[in-house]
């Protein structure tokens, strides 16, 4: 199961964090980055490929993590853009964000209806104590 927190802004650029939980009945290893889809309300989706974000999170590579089974969540990630237009950009407006994680059939749809705009990057997967440090 993949969760949105809440968007914290700071100078224009909008970080969101998501957190992993394994529903399961057995262990699973995530490794990598998300895969993230922004869905729009009409149209095609657009990915979001980049991993170069502003915040010290992005500097975290992927290493492997063991998720229990439990619901309990144990990773996280952010998806970081712009919350304005700048050198006249167009913004993705999007109904839900889809995001598939590394070797998990499937991708999590989470509601976010919002217009986001150019840089937008999602950092690699990791611990939910590193996601936390990095909050601070």
């Amino acid at each position: 199961m993949v969760s949105k927190g809440e968007p914290q802004v700071a100078s224009s650029i909008v970080d969101i964090g998501f957190t992993v939980a394994n529903e399961g009945s057995k262990p699973c290893v995530l490794d990598g980055y998300p895969a993230i889809s922004l869905v729009p309300r009409s149209g095609s989706s657009t990915s979001v490929s980049g991993h170069n974000g502003q915040a010290s999170v992005f500097g975290i590579g992927p290493a492997p993590i063991t998720l229990s089974p439990g619901g309990l969540a144990s990773a996280a990630f952010v998806l970081q853009y712009g919350d304005q237009q700048t050198d006249g950009d167009s913004c993705a407006e999007t109904s839900s964000i889809d995001a598939t994680l590394p070797d998990v059939a499937g991708a999590f749809p989470v509601p976010y209806d919002n217009c986001l705009y150019p840089p937008l990057a999602v950092s690699a997967l990791i611990t939910s104590s590193q996601y936390q440090a990095a909050l601070k």
